[in-house]
């Protein structure tokens, strides 16, 4: 990648920080923090979208089922999204050893950026405390935007860059010098996290038996009858819409019944 690629995705993984202010959470929790999206973001960057999609829906499956619970985390998805994805393209790393490496590199991040956070953030908070003790309009905005933009480009813009830019004469002396056994064992776990991935996820989306029957039918018409998702989206939009006419009912039943205890009552 040239160097203005690389600052244009790095400036791009700034705004896939949770609650980073002045832009909020909303934006990177639900639409950037998705590894393909930033597979399709960096796709269009560097002209090769067909590639940005296949890496970035790869490690998507990983943590399609990953979530944050309240202020514990364990990776940044952001970090996978644009600096493990561009890595993986600039290096043309294969798809499973690329999930493999990006695990490490997000837990690694999300470990610099909660230690930066709780430097920086602090000294902000009491800088901003300050300037409304003593009216000082300059103050309030450095301490809540001047020194958190500027955490942000230390904990995710320069990080970012530096991956993607240095990062892949690294990443291929690292495997150049690996021997084989370990590569073939990095692919063969690259391999299995994205079924980790989608167990997570059935924990929450499968409630009971019929769930993970009705994942089961679609892994097979998808692996052993050769449909492609266009054609299994059709299905599972008619049945995705029946059980919702159903638990309507079932809702709307479990009310009449509510209401006329009440009457008797």
């Amino acid at each position: 990648m040239n160097l203005f690629q690389c600052i244009l995705i790095s400036a791009i993984n700034c705004l896939a920080g949770s609650g980073t202010s002045p832009w909020g959470g909303v934006l990177a929790k639900y639409l950037l923090q998705r590894p393909f999206i930033g597979g399709l973001i960096i796709g269009l960057i560097t002209g090769d979208v067909n590639k940005g999609i296949a890496v970035g829906v790869a490690m998507q499956l990983v943590y399609i089922g990953y979530m944050n619970v309240g202020g514990v985390s364990s990776i940044d998805l952001g970090t996978v999204s644009f600096a493990c994805v561009g890595l993986a393209m600039a290096s043309n790393l294969d798809t499973a050893e690329a999930i493999t490496l990006s695990t490490g590199i997000a837990t690694l991040s999300n470990s610099f950026i909660i230690l930066c956070r709780n430097i920086i953030y602090t000294s902000a908070g009491n800088l901003m405390k300050k300037g409304c003790e003593e009216a000082d309009e300059k103050k309030i905005w450095w301490g809540y935007e001047g020194i958190v933009i500027l955490g942000t480009i230390l904990e995710r813009f320069i990080p970012c860059f530096l991956l993607i830019r240095f990062g892949p004469t690294a990443v291929d002396a690292l495997f150049a010098a690996l021997p084989a056994n370990l590569i073939n064992a990095i692919n063969v776990v690259g391999k299995w996290l994205p079924c980790i991935g989608m167990a997570a996820m059935l924990v929450y989306l499968a409630n009971d038996i019929w769930g993970i029957l009705i994942f089961a039918m679609g892994y097979a018409a998808y692996g052993y009858l050769g449909l492609n998702a266009t054609s299994i989206i059709f299905f599972a939009v008619g049945y995705a819409y029946l059980v919702y006419r159903s638990g309507n009912k079932t809702v709307l039943a479990a009310d009449t019944v509510s209401d006329d205890e009440e009457e008797i009552m």
